[in-house]
Formats: C-alpha cells, sequence, structure tokens
C-alpha cells in the first residue's frame, strides 16, 4: 500500500494542476485495485494521467497505460493527447513512436494496445508498478488477471505496486467483479458504498471474497479493490467548458442513455431498448397526408415443417408525416417463396404506384439477383434494394431514439400484439426480430435515404422500338461506356429527340469479362451503326486514360467492322450538373426508359445518396447515364445559343441519317 497527500502539482510559471474532488479520492486510494468511474464525462482520463506522478522523481519506477488498439490511444482527445497537458510540465521527454515519457529521474510512463489475450504474454518478464487500464470494460477478464501479476516491483523499488483502471457503465465480467458497489435491482450505483475496499482472493479463476485479516496457508495477504463512483456533475470543468455535451448524452436511445449518463451497471438490449409505452396508437382514419410511404420486406426462407419456429417475412408499411413516424401496415408471414412472392405483389398493388417498395438485399450474388428479379416483376412501381450490414441492434438504435422522443405512431390494428412482442423482446436473444428488422430499414430508408433521382421511377420503363427504315433529322445517338472499379463495363445507348425533348434509353448491356472484338461487335449491332449516324460514343476518364487504354483497344476494333467513330471523352464531364439536368428530365417524364433495359431503369430508380453525401458505388448503368447527361447538356445549350442568334438556320448535313422511332 502506499500513502500520498494530494493537493496541488505546481510547476514555476505555470498554472498548478488540481484533481477536481472525485479525482483525489481515485488518486488517494489505498487499495491495490481502483476503478473509477461509471460514466461519461466523469474526468477518468485526466485523472488517470495524474496516477504516475507521485513516483516519477523514482528512476526505477515505470507505469503503462493499456487501450484495446493504437488508434485508440492516439485518436485525437485521447489518452495521449490529455498527457501531453501534463507531463510537459514536469520536463518529461515524450518519443512518438514508443508512445512513452521520460522523466529526468529517468522513471517512464508507456501507453500501449493490448488487442488480444495472446498480447499480455509479450509481458511475461515484465515489472510494472503501476498499470493502468483505460476503458477497462473493453479487455477480457483473462486479460487484466493475468497482468495483475505483472504488477510488481522492479530491481531497485521499494514503494507500493497497483493497478487502476476507469470505464462507463457496461455488463460484463467487470459489472460483475465490482456488482457489491451496484443495486442489483436498478444497476445504480449506491452512493455510500462508493470507496469502501473490499478483499478477495482467486479460488480456480473465480473471485471468493474474504476479511482483510485472511492468511492462505503460505500467509499471502489477499488483495484489496475498490470502485469510486463518478458522474459528469463532478466534472464541472467540462461542465462549464461544453454546456452541450450533457445534451448530447441525452440525445442517445435508453440503453445507451442509462450507460453514459446515470452509470447502469445492469441495463442490456434486453427489454430496454423499446418500450411499449414509446409509441403512440390512434385510428387509421386519423393519419396525417404521408409525405412518402414505403413498403419495406424482410425475407425469411423456411416453411414451417415439424413444429419448427421459422423467421417471418414481414414486409411493414409506413410513412413519415411532420417528422413523425408512421407505422400503419404489417404483412406476417411463413409461406412457400412463390405464395410470398405472390403475397407481395398484391401488397403492392393495394398500396399503389406512389409507394416505394424497398426491401433487405441479402449479400453476395443471391441477393443481386433476387433484387434484379423484383425489380423486373415489379415494372411501374418504385422500388429500392436495401444492402444492409453491421450489428442487428446498431441498426435499430435511431428507430429506438425516434420512439422515445415520442415521434412514432402505431395504427390500430391486429397485428399490434405481434409487434410490441418483438419489440420487448429485442436484443434478448429470444423471440423473433423480423418486425423489428423491417421496421428498422423502413425508418432508416425514410430518415437516412436519399434518391438521386427521387421522381424517376419504373413507370418510365415502357415498351418502345425504332423505326430504322425512316430518318429523322432531330435525332442525335450517344452509346456511353463506363467502367467501375471491379473492372464492370456498362454500355448504354440511347437517342435525344429534340423536337420531343425526350432522352429515350434504347439498348444497355453489361461485360463482366471486357472482350474489345465482342464489345465492338456487340455496339455495332445494338447502336445499328452501318444504318445511323451516331452523334458520339462517350467514355468515362478511367477507361479512355492511356495509349493502350479499354478504349483504344475497342477503337481498334472498331475500325475492322467499318466504324469511324470513336470512343472519346464527354466535351464537359460533369456528374452533379448531369444529375440536376436527367432530374428535371425526369420530374416532365422525359426520359423514356425500353422495357428491355430494366435493370437501367431499376438502378435510376434505387439510385441512393451514401454518408458521404456522394451517390453510392456500384451503379454502372446510372453513371453511365450521367457521362450521357453531361455530353446532352453541353448541346442543348449550343442548340439553345444557335437558336437565340438572327442568323439563317443551319442546314441540316447530308449525310445525317437519322431514323426515327415508333411508339409499340
Amino acid at each position: 500500500m502506499f500513502l500520498i497527500t494530494v493537493g496541488m502539482w505546481h510547476v514555476e510559471n505555470l498554472d498548478p494542476i488540481k484533481p477536481q474532488p472525485k479525482q483525489e479520492l481515485f488518486l488517494m486510494s489505498q487499495a491495490d485495485i481502483t476503478i473509477y468511474g461509471g460514466t461519461a464525462g466523469s474526468g477518468k482520463t485526466f485523472a488517470e494521467i495524474l496516477a504516475p506522478l507521485i513516483n516519477i522523481d523514482d528512476s526505477n519506477f515505470n507505469s503503462i497505460f493499456f487501450r484495446r488498439t493504437r488508434p485508440e490511444l492516439t485518436a485525437g482527445g485521447g489518452i495521449w493527447d490529455t498527457s501531453y497537458k501534463v507531463y510537459p510540465r514536469f520536463n518529461a521527454v515524450p518519443n512518438e513512436t514508443l508512445l512513452r515519457w521520460e522523466f529526468k529521474s529517468g522513471a517512464r510512463v508507456k501507453f500501449a494496445p493490448l488487442q488480444y489475450d495472446k498480447d499480455v504474454h509479450s509481458y511475461q518478464s515484465s515489472a510494472i508498478p503501476l498499470i493502468i487500464f483505460d476503458e477497462l470494460p473493453q479487455f477480457t477478464k483473462y486479460q487484466f488477471f493475468y497482468m495483475l501479476s505483472r504488477n510488481r516491483a522492479p530491481t531497485g523499488y521499494n514503494k507500493s505496486c497497483w493497478m487502476m483502471g476507469s470505464g462507463n457503465a457496461e455488463p460484463g465480467w467487470l459489472a460483475d467483479l465490482i456488482a457489491w458497489w451496484w443495486n442489483p435491482k436498478t444497476g445504480y450505483p449506491i452512493p455510500e458504498r462508493s470507496g469502501i475496499i473490499r478483499h478477495f482472493i482467486m479460488v480456480q479463476d473465480e473471485v471468493v471474497w474474504v476479511e482483510e485479516s485472511y492468511r492462505d496457508e503460505r500467509g499471502n495477504k489477499p488483495k484489496s479493490i475498490t470502485y469510486i463512483y463518478a458522474s459528469l456533475d463532478d466534472n464541472q470543468i467540462l461542465k462549464n467548458n461544453d454546456p452541450g455535451y450533457e445534451a448530447n448524452l441525452l440525445a442517445q436511445d435508453e440503453v445507451t442513455k442509462e450507460r453514459l449518463l446515470k452509470s447502469n451497471w445492469l441495463i442490456t438490449y434486453s427489454g430496454g431498448m423499446f418500450r411499449k409505452e414509446w409509441f403512440h396508437l390512434i385510428k387509421k382514419e386519423d393519419l396525417p397526408k404521408m409525405d412518402e410511404t414505403i413498403r419495406y420486406w424482410d425475407w425469411a426462407a423456411t416453411e414451417v415443417k415439424d413444429g419448427n419456429d421459422p423467421d417471418y417475412t414481414v414486409g411493414t408499411l409506413c410513412g413519415m408525416s411532420g417528422g413523425n413516424f408512421y407505422i400503419i401496415d404489417i404483412k406476417r408471414m411463413r409461406e412457400s417463396p412463390g405464395t410470398v412472392e405472390q403475397k407481395l405483389f398484391k401488397a403492392a398493388e393495394d398500396d399503389g404506384f406512389g409507394t416505394l417498395i424497398a426491401w433487405e438485399e441479402e449479400k453476395a450474388s443471391a441477393g443481386k439477383y433476387n433484387s434484379h428479379h423484383l425489380s423486373g416483376k415489379l415494372q411501374g412501381y418504385k422500388t429500392l434494394a436495401d444492402p444492409v450490414s453491421g450489428d442487428k441492434i446498431e441498426r435499430a438504435k435511431p428507430l429506438a431514439s425516434t420512439a422515445e422522443s415520442g415521434h412514432v405512431y402505431v395504427v390500430i390494428a391486429p397485428w399490434n400484439n405481434d409487434m410490441f412482442i418483438e419489440l420487448g423482446q429485442f436484443g434478448s436473444g429470444k423471440g423473433h426480430k423480423d418486425i423489428v428488422d423491417s421496421l428498422t430499414g423502413n425508418h432508416k430508408i425514410h430518415t437516412q435515404t436519399k434518391r438521386v433521382w427521387p421522381r424517376f421511377t419504373m413507370t418510365s420503363c415502357v415498351k418502345f422500338k425504332i423505326d430504322w427504315s425512316n430518318s429523322k433529322a432531330s435525332i442525335t445517338h450517344y452509346g456511353t461506356f463506363f467502367l467501375d472499379t471491379n473492372n464492370e463495363l456498362y454500355f448504354v445507348a440511347s437517342f435525344w429527340d429534340r423536337e420531343e425533348s425526350t432522352l429515350f434509353v434504347y439498348a444497355a448491356h453489361k461485360y463482366q469479362n471486357i472482350d474489345p472484338q465482342q464489345v465492338a461487335l456487340n455496339t455495332t449491332k445494338l447502336m445499328n451503326i452501318k444504318r445511323v449516324k451516331v452523334d458520339k460514343l462517350i467514355a468515362c476518364s478511367s477507361l479512355a486514360s492511356g495509349i493502350n487504354s479499354v478504349a483504344s483497344k475497342i477503337n481498334k476494333e472498331l475500325r475492322k467492322f467499318g466504324v469511324n467513330k470513336a470512343l472519346s471523352l464527354p466535351v464537359m464531364d460533369d456528374r452533379s450538373g448531369s444529375i440536376v439536368y436527367l432530374s428535371a428530365l425526369s420530374i416532365s417524364n422525359l426520359v423514356i426508359v425500353n422495357q428491355d433495359c430494366q435493370e437501367v431503369a431499376a438502378q435510376m430508380a434505387s439510385w441512393v445518396y451514401n454518408e458521404s453525401k456522394k451517390p453510392a458505388a456500384g451503379f454502372g448503368f446510372c453513371e453511365a447515364m450521367c457521362l450521357t447527361g453531361s455530353e446532352l447538356k453541353v448541346q442543348v445549350a449550343k442548340e439553345a445559343k444557335k437558336l437565340s442568334k438572327p442568323d439563317y438556320p443551319s442546314p441540316i448535313p447530308k449525310e445525317t441519317e437519322i431514323n426515327s422511332w415508333q411508339s409499340a
């Protein structure tokens, strides 16, 4: 044990450092192991940084701080950054590479990652008087107790050795270790027990509590431990410097708020994530006019057989109005894939063309195939495939926060009971979670996902044919190529009808294996290049760069087929401007996609902005359309400029032989 008096650490010409009251209790603890904290913002990190200072005049002293990874140690505002506010005052010299401070006496303080259980063995022969675990709940029980064996005096050091740790409340091995210090019914710390020291021994890897006077057969004393509870209110410096910090904590979901703000060591996402009283029940006739409605499907593939209890296929219909989220209808079934599909189509018919149909897109090619199949079957409807990833609980937090804030309304219906049962059990590992998954996806699409072309729908996908035998001088053809990061080549053929002010997409193809000869042959056939004048074959910059580029190879093959038109960059590659321009056209239904190009229409209808506020990757047909739009924008601007001049109109070149099209 050690005995110190904590007051002010004063260095000449600098303001003194004085711990706040709870930090001072932590630093003055006489226990072998002291755990500090409980809530976010309670001053844990700064208190830990002060702990080694009592022994920095001892050349034999060394201390080590642990986080799970190096980035956690060096993150902005983290524990390494915090050390710079203190240790330079004592003329310590930092080593950025080794993350170590060395004081004049030779005393050292090191910061190190301890990511895996096996990493502790690198300290097998170490003797470290002070070991500090920052964010202790993130470490394993094995890591902590193994390092306790390294908490010993090095040669020449004749003072006490001790361990410290800090962290926010979280269920797990640490919560079990300090369970005496918090209420088993509420999970909240018991203030009057804070700082009381208890004693324990280890028996077959389990903690056994004993009296202080206990000695084993070899006369060894038990280890002493205490927990000092500290809250945000104990860190008035932070509250004064950042008055909005507490509001940030209050904005979290119920479980996170209980842990970070109230130090609840018991609460889990079992029965604590959703509460029935958060949801407002209303009659269907009281629903307001919705900004948008979405039917979101969460799939299941197993039928009921021999008493099994498989997951459900669930389709939730939800809407947004005035910032409130409305749960309007839930379809829940355990049927064969064919029956599920029939019921999906029936729901789409009942919901109407104005409702967006979205679904969880499973990983790998099977999910892509299913999305392609559905978007083709749901012609005329707005569709969106939603690739999901990450932990289900993390994905459900935004919905839980919205509900807790009182912004979720539920239409009174027979399915209410099933929904509330799932919500109540969600996170416990019990029961089904299909309704919650569907609601989570629906809420995400409503609140986070923004479509690039919001007014473009599958109704713009119609059947038309081109009459190649008739010429029409008002038509300009474009063939556009886009090469994505997966080395897949997307091709879109379209023409602009100046009389109709309409862009028609009439052919499309995706090449997973790029064969320049095959690409040239297909392009010649799809665009009927031998019979019509193609204004431009457009290539993206990654396709056209370099002498030996893919575009150069395709051009070479085109010449073999007698095609003199070559792939080239658009006059101005302006994706943002093209998005705006094509949106304006689609609002007026001036972008028409041939029914044979359903995948182009499906991508255009479902292209969304990702979290970085950029259109999501993986939509090659959409990128090709943007290249077309960039070129078209320039052409239309030039034509408008010509029309504004009082000159004679330009004659139509004799070689122009553009064929007309007719609607089927």
